[in-house]
């Protein structure tokens, strides 16, 4: 696996994870459940993906990575037992957690960064999902990391189809930014401007 082939996959990845995140919000009823969960995916893979940009290594277990794991990621998956199939690499917090310390104090996570992690954990190991309300502050935090790590990410892919890909994330998002809590008979509910609630 080169160095490129990681770097590309993920960066793909964190795109496709991040679209389906903001269509759960989108669709009518909200899936907040699936939302959550999917752009703390995307978080994760692009954090990833600007590590690998650097050096696939960073990529490895914060814990002592095993000498297979740092031949995969060094390009050398030909001298291993299992190859990729065995492969352990850094998780989501700490893969957010390098990142932010090679893009150097400029950079600041958003508030809510890792409450989306927690959450997404909640959810994929206990069932455990957020309210409706807390949904669009959680994708709002995903996806301002997101693209602050994009943006210093090279892309691999020829550059029509970036900014094509890229476009149709970002007029996806203006759609989740846009949604307001109003209250509602039962609560606050969540409404895309001149429309009835969700």
């Amino acid at each position: 696996m080169s160095h490129e082939s990681i770097h590309e996959h993920l960066l793909i990845s964190a795109r496709k994870w991040a679209r389906t995140a903001v269509d759960a919000y989108l669709e009518e009823p909200i899936d907040q459940d699936f939302a959550v969960h999917h752009m703390a995916v995307a978080v994760e893979h692009a954090s990833k993906a600007y590590l690998a940009s650097i050096a696939p290594v960073l990529l490895a277990s914060e814990r002592q990575p095993s000498v297979d794991d740092l031949l995969v990621l060094s390009g050398n998956e030909d001298k291993t037992k299992k190859g990729r199939a065995g492969l352990k690499t850094i998780g989501g917090e700490g893969a957010i957690l390098r990142a932010a310390q090679l893009l150097g104090p400029e950079h600041k996570a958003p508030a809510k960064l890792k409450e989306l992690r927690e959450s997404r954990n909640g959810i994929t190991h206990m069932g455990w999902g957020q309210p409706v309300t807390e949904c669009r502050e959680l994708l709002a935090a995903g996806i301002e990391h997101w693209r602050h790590t994009f943006a210093v990410t090279p892309s691999p892919l020829p550059a029509a189809a970036a900014v094509r890909a890229e476009a149709r994330l970002r007029s996806a998002t203006v759609h989740v930014l846009r949604r307001s809590a109003r209250p509602g008979p039962r609560g606050p509910q969540l409404r895309r401007r001149g429309s009835e609630p969700l």
